[in-house]
């Protein structure tokens, strides 16, 4: 049976939203099946293996551009930072950028446009930045 190319480094989202990377392609020893081993990309980042055909039922190849403003956009801290982040990006965002962002602050989008989800994310943000700038964590 033919697959779909899953290839080492790249990025996938599964069909849930969340990302992960493919660390290896080996082969199970028994069965000579081969099987994908991944690393989330959020959150703890576990590792995982599961056999490919599974594998690519449940993932969609996220396009490194987007991959590349992921990641940039999860490494910052500050809610002033995202807030940035995000006005300067506002061309290159997604539907894929802007939910993965929508997930990575615990924020509950709505179904409408990719340009309203925007606004609600910086309306978030700011609304955050306002309440939690000064508690003592």
């Amino acid at each position: 049976m033919e697959y779909e190319k899953v290839v080492r480094g790249n990025c996938y989202q599964f069909t849930n939203g969340k990302q992960c990377q493919v660390i290896e392609i080996p082969l199970d020893f028994d069965t000579g099946e081969e099987m994908v081993v991944y690393k989330e990309i959020e959150g703890e980042e576990k590792i995982y293996v599961r056999p490919l055909p599974f594998f690519v039922a449940e993932i969609k190849q996220v396009s490194s551009e987007d991959m590349n403003l992921i990641e940039e956009f999860l490494d910052l801290d500050e809610n002033e930072q995202k807030l940035h982040f995000l006005q300067k990006h506002k061309r290159d965002i997604t539907e894929k950028f802007i939910s993965i962002v929508a997930q990575s602050m615990d924020f509950v989008e709505k179904e409408t446009s990719l340009e309203m989800r925007y606004q609600d994310i910086l309306h978030f943000i700011n609304i955050k930045m306002k309440y939690e700038s000064g508690r003592f964590l």
